[in-house]
């Protein structure tokens, strides 16, 4: 005895031809063709109006059994459910019986829709619509009746265990707030272009800026600037934030989110006299702070995308146990809640679901060259001998060798590690140096303008160490 599953070709031929045969009657019925040409002509010089009742009446009867060939035809369809062996013999009398039925609605459809004589013809938009709407139907049947077992073991398969995406964050949240003096597209406005001049009087000096890509050295520079030169910055240590001087070379206000840039913003910090430098990961909304009396001269550090990418993975697993063993970089890189290429982004005002073009890395490029001294985090001492000689800082008494004792000594956090970073050349290096694409270009960029650096502040008449050779 033939199973349930082949018999279903034979059961479904019975009910779609006598379907096929209907759809194609109802076609020819409602086809000009079907009336002589003189009369087509007549109609269409009449504009349409002799006989307009007896056709609306044949067009409501056409759709009428329209209607009704749609219902057999959802009938149908669910009687092709697959169903036990002992189920088969019911649905073979169900599935006859349909087709039976439609067969009387095809005769029904014939006799309705058969226009009278002198009544012109109305293939129209009307009935186009129904017809396409029981091909539509058909489609979607035969789709449903073949794929929900594929779909759902796809939708499992690749998304199992991960975490939906995040929503699209706002502007001001990812920015941080831009205050009324500039805009995004002026952005960055009230930084000064690294190589203008200084201000003359002491009552409009450049305030430094800072700008703290993560993974970068950051809290280092911190240190160095003030362990090594004594130079005050803003960092909240107690609530509520204030102008009060809480520590040595700290003024108690925080300028590393967007809810502290805002408290600086109205507390005046810039315009307090109070600090040498700000530090920010949000390079557009903390620039936003410098005003016309009280420019931003700016540097930032760079690193090498991947590496960047490597060390923040490893601290997310460090911070996130069910992380760790589960994924490779390149696994994580491929994930759709991974922020890529996060440099160009902030410099350019591009949230993370906006794509990335030439343009916004050519910005980026402009940005960087024209507002930014550039340090590079895998030549931190030379990065720190250049910042030195374009700032102009001295050494605090004793802290001659402040700054090489803090980068190769005290500072353990600093010493490189891999961290699981893929080989170079390998597949996964490949894989997230492509997701990472338009900062590995800002990188290769920015390398390029740190050895400009160099030549103009040459090492041989600008040391780190003050030996009384430097400037």
């Amino acid at each position: 005895m033939p199973s349930a599953d082949s018999s279903r070709p034979k059961r479904w031929i019975t009910v779609a031809i006598p379907l096929a045969l209907l759809l194609i009657s109802l076609d020819e019925l409602v086809t000009p063709s079907h009336f002589p040409e003189e009369r087509q002509r007549r109609v269409l010089e009449e504009g349409g109006d002799g006989g307009s009742n007896d056709a609306a009446a044949a067009q409501a009867a056409a759709l009428t059994a329209l209607d009704s060939a749609l219902s057999v035809l959802d009938q149908a369809a669910a009687a092709q459910t697959p169903t036990a062996d002992q189920q088969e013999h019911k649905n073979a009398s169900s599935q006859q019986q349909l087709a039976n039925t439609a067969e009387e609605v095809l005769t029904e459809a014939q006799e309705q829709a058969t226009p009278e004589q002198g009544q012109p013809p109305q293939a129209t938009s009307q009935q186009e619509a129904a017809g396409e709407q029981v091909q539509e139907q058909q489609a979607s049947q035969q789709q449903e009746a073949t794929s929900p077992q594929q779909s759902n073991t796809d939708s499992t398969s690749n998304r199992r265990d991960e975490p939906p995406p995040p929503p699209k964050q706002t502007r001001e949240k990812y920015f941080g707030k831009i205050f009324p003096e500039t805009n995004h597209v002026d952005m960055p406005f009230y930084l000064r272009n690294t190589f203008e001049p200084a201000p003359l009087r002491e009552e409009d000096r450049d305030i430094i800026f800072f700008w703290h890509i993560p993974k970068t050295g950051g809290q280092l520079v911190k240190n160095v600037m003030g362990m090594c030169f004594g130079l005050r910055r803003a960092e909240k240590l107690k609530e509520p934030a204030s102008l009060e001087m809480v520590h040595d070379v700290i003024v108690n206000v925080d300028t590393s989110s967007p809810e502290g840039i805002a408290e600086a913003h109205d507390l005046g910090l810039i315009d307090s006299n109070m600090v040498d430098f700000i530090t920010s990961s949000f390079v557009l909304s903390a620039s936003s702070l410098f005003t016309p009396q009280h420019r931003g001269r700016a540097f930032t550090i760079l690193r090498h995308p991947i590496d960047a990418a490597a060390s923040n993975f490893y601290t997310r697993k460090v911070k996130h146990p069910d992380l760790r063993g589960k994924y490779t970089l390149a696994q994580y890189a491929a994930k759709n809640y991974y922020i890529d290429n996060w440099v160009t982004r902030q410099l350019t005002g591009t949230l993370p679901h906006e794509e990335l073009t030439q343009t916004q890395i050519d910005r980026a490029k402009n940005i960087l060259a024209a507002k930014f001294f550039v340090g590079i985090y895998e030549h931190m001492d030379e990065t720190m001998r250049q910042l030195k000689a374009f700032y102009k800082w001295k050494a605090l008494p004793d802290q001659e060798y402040c700054v090489t004792d803090l980068i190769h000594g005290s500072n353990p956090k600093f010493q490189k590690t891999w961290r699981g970073k893929p080989a170079r050349g390998s597949n996964d290096w490949a894989f997230v140096a492509n997701v990472e694409k338009w900062d590995m270009e800002l990188y290769y960029f920015g390398l390029e303008v740190f050895s400009k650096q160099g030549r103009i502040w040459d090492a041989d008449e600008y040391s780190l160490v003050e030996t009384g050779r430097g400037r």
